[in-house]
Formats: structure tokens, C-alpha cells, sequence
């Protein structure tokens, strides 16, 4: 029976594909496999696919197929109202026949298109659309909480953000305990904004008792994550990690903390005109702290099986409280600023101390983001 279904799968993917070779010269037909259960993809996929398609300025049409569970039906409704993205099984079909006969072809959008690095997309135009229905929706919840402008989303991960029977992958490192925003969380309310926390998932259990702290532990909706995150002030995110990507989407200035891998490329996916930091990373073989320029050498897969950073003798040191409290009150003091205009020789050194000058110069010049000033200033040795 097996053999039957493959006979009829593979000889349907023959004749899709010379299908699709046949109309080439007049109308290109491309397929790709979207991985939609990881919020990540689900927003960078169609932001670098689409940009790389208006770069190459010709009608293309591309159908997915999605891989597995969707992780936010918003965001996928959002992206389904693109012009010339359509969904069907038969790009599983396509895909699976190209790489079962081990041939190369152009007509496979492939993951280092969808998933491009370095990325090029977070300093031009936002290219997500929205629409009616979604500010409605957004208005609707925010009326219904008495929820206020301008607020301030907070996210950070944890031990519950990912299902491990599902995701093998190794991201403990990018845990970080959401406590330790409270003195931040706290001064911002005291400068009357409004703060939401926004997770899927959590073991913490903070509380905040101030009216102006917004947490929809059982409430939340896919559309109201993105609406928040799309919407909001600006966006603070105690790590990197998936949901971190709907402000680079909607382009949005942000506050990433704890980045680790802390890369160049890595960098080049943070939104444009936002602030960063890294963890520290402890060196057991040498004794002391990584400087900047030896962190973003690490060769770091994220699909290392097991915990790169231990089987390397590293460890990650968070960011402290103190230095979140002070980072996030630098940040919102220069929010609207351009970070070129605070751009010190301190800022200088950082920045001229990698080697890669060309994708320096672009997150410099280009993507317009900046290392905390205050987290240099209390780091000095690392640069």
C-alpha cells in the first residue's frame, strides 16, 4: 500500500513540476514549506520571502504548505492577505519529490531565503499589511480592560514557552525570570503608562497590583498578542527568542536584553532603531569574560544537539537587575531619539572592535540600532 501511495505521490509531483517548467516563460511558480508552528518563522518567513521577490521585481506566485500546527492564526491570516501567496498540499508534494530523486531546482523556496541571515529586510518598508478587522478587534479588548495610551509590552521566556516532546532544540539559554522587571515595571507606571505582559506560557508567577499592570494569563487571543505588539509604545523582551520578531515585522523600535548567541547576523534581525544587549559569557578554560569580538566568533548551531555553551566550557551570565532597571530607563529617557545622535566614543570603540566592517556598517548606518550606553559604561573591559 505504502508503495502505491508513493508511486502515486511522486508521479503527481513529476507532473506538477513540468507543469510549472512549462508555463516558466510566461508566469514562475515556486513552492515552499512554512514551519508555522514556531512564531519565529511564521513572521520572518514571508518578510524575507517577500522581500527578496520585490527585490527580483517579477511575477512570482509561491504556494506553501504549512508543516505542522500553526503557532499564532492571526499573524497567518494576516500574512495570507499578501497577493500571490497561496496554501496547498501540493507544495509538500513538490518539495518531497525534489528531494527524494536529489535534484536541484529553482522552483523550491529554500530555508535560506525564508530565514535569511545576514538580513536585510528590518531597514526598509514594513511589508505585513493589516486591516480593519484587526484594529476593531484591538480597540475592542483594549476599551473592555480600560487599557490606556501609551502602553509598554514586556515578554520573556521560560521553561513553559516551548513543548519539549515537540522541540528538541536547546533554548534554556534564552530563559530569563520575568521578577526581574518589577522595579522597571514599576517606574513606568509611575510615568503613567500602562505595561502588558504577553506570553502564551508561563511557570512565573508575578503579580502586580497597580491598574495600570495587564496580564491575560487565560485571556489572551492570537490577535491580541499581535495587536499589542504591533501597537504598543515600544516593546521590551528580557531575551531573544520567537515572539521577539513581531517587532521586527511591524519594524518597530524595541529593547532586546540577554541577546545570546550574540552574533553580528543575529543583530541584523532586531528591529530597526532599537537598543540591545548581550549576556556575558564566562569563559572556564580562560578565566575571565568573552569580549564582544570573541562572543560573535562563537560558532553557535541552533540545532546543536545538547547545550552548546556547557559542552564549551561557557557559561551565560544575565544581565543584572540593576543593569535592567538602568538599561530600561536609558531606553524609554531616549526613545525618541535617533540612536545616531547619541553615538559616543565609547559607542565608536564598540562597534570598530569586529571585524565584519561592512555588516557593521549596516546595523550602524543602515538598521540604525545601538548597544545600551549603560550597559557599556558598567561593561568597559568587554569591548
Amino acid at each position: 500500500m505504502k508503495l502505491l501511495k508513493d508511486l502515486l505521490k511522486y508521479s503527481l509531483g513529476f507532473i506538477i513540476i513540468f507543469f510549472v517548467y512549462t508555463l516558466k516563460p510566461f508566469l514562475k511558480i515556486r513552492f515552499g514549506i512554512l514551519y508555522a508552528e514556531r512564531i519565529g518563522h511564521l513572521a520572518t518567513t514571508f518578510d524575507n520571502y517577500i522581500f527578496e521577490r520585490n527585490k527580483r521585481n517579477n511575477l512570482e506566485i509561491a504556494i506553501f504548505h504549512i508543516n505542522n500546527s500553526v503557532s499564532n492564526n492571526e499573524l497567518l491570516r494576516l500574512w495570507k492577505k499578501e497577493n500571490n501567496i497561496f496554501f496547498s498540499r501540493i507544495a509538500k508534494i513538490v518539495f518531497h519529490t525534489i528531494k527524494k530523486f536529489k535534484f536541484k531546482s529553482k522552483i523550491i523556496i529554500d530555508w535560506d531565503e525564508m530565514e535569511t541571515i545576514p538580513n536585510k529586510v528590518n531597514s526598509t518598508k514594513q511589508i505585513i499589511k493589516t486591516d480593519e478587522q484587526f484594529y476593531l478587534k484591538g480597540k475592542a479588548i483594549l476599551n473592555k480592560y480600560s487599557i490606556n495610551e501609551p502602553y509598554i509590552c514586556f515578554t520573556s521566556r521560560d521553561d513553559q514557552y516551548i513543548d519539549k516532546r515537540q522541540d528538541k532544540n536547546f533554548f534554556d539559554y534564552k530563559n530569563y525570570n520575568f521578577k526581574n522587571f518589577d522595579k522597571s515595571i514599576n517606574s513606568l507606571i509611575n510615568k503613567n503608562y500602562n505595561i502588558i505582559r504577553i506570553t502564551k506560557a508561563t511557570n512565573s508567577n508575578y503579580k502586580n497590583n497597580s491598574n495600570k499592570y495587564f496580564f491575560f494569563e487565560n485571556n489572551r487571543t492570537d490577535q491580541s498578542d499581535i495587536f499589542f505588539l504591533s501597537q504598543s509604545r515600544y516593546n521590551v523582551y528580557g531575551s531573544f527568542h520567537g515572539i521577539t520578531e513581531i517587532g521586527s515585522i511591524f519594524r518597530k523600535k524595541c529593547l532586546y536584553l540577554n541577546i545570546a548567541p550574540f552574533t553580528l547576523g543575529m543583530l541584523s534581525t532586531i528591529s530597526k532603531g532599537s537598543t540591545f544587549t548581550p549576556k556575558k559569557i564566562y569563559s572556564r578554560k580562560l578565566e575571565r569574560y568573552l569580549k564582544f569580538k570573541e562572543m560573535v566568533l562563537l560558532k553557535d548551531d541552533r540545532h546543536y544537539k545538547g547545550d552548546f555553551f556547557k559542552d564549551n566550557h561557557l557559561e551565560l551570565v544575565d544581565n543584572t537587575d540593576e543593569e535592567i532597571f538602568s538599561i530600561i530607563e536609558e531606553f524609554d529617557k531616549n526613545f525618541t531619539l535617533d540612536l545616531r545622535q547619541i553615538n559616543s566614543d565609547l559607542h565608536n570603540k564598540f562597534w570598530n572592535s569586529f571585524e565584519d566592517k561592512e555588516l557593521t556598517k549596516y546595523l550602524r548606518n543602515d538598521l540604525c540600532i545601538n548597544i545600551s550606553n549603560v550597559f557599556l559604561e558598567k561593561n568597559l573591559s568587554l569591548i
